[in-house]
């Protein structure tokens, strides 16, 4: 997502730049929407580094932030999810 936002993902020196840099960097999206990204990085940090510190609830929550954030920032349009999900099934998977 970051990548289609254009967001550098290496610093200036080549290494590549931590997530909440690059959420930082992130232009032309309202604070309360940052502020759901940055959410999203401490729920999946942790998962990825918290020892099982994250219960269904979590998951059910990060889930709604994405949704709500993809839904801001990539809205569909109309009936272009169902033209979407039948192409997928005619293909009987990802269209090339």
């Amino acid at each position: 997502m970051l990548d289609v936002l254009e967001v550098p993902d290496k610093c200036d020196n080549g290494n590549f730049m931590p997530l909440a840099k690059r959420l930082e960097k992130i232009n032309d999206i309202s604070l309360p929407l940052k502020n759901k990204l940055t959410a999203l990085r401490l729920l999946g940090n942790a998962a990825t580094h918290g020892e099982g510190l994250l219960c269904r609830k979590d998951n059910v929550d990060a889930y709604k932030l994405l949704a709500h954030v993809f839904d801001k920032l990539f809205p569909a349009k109309e009936n272009e999810l169902d033209v979407l999900s039948a192409s997928i099934i005619q293909n009987q998977g990802p269209i090339r």
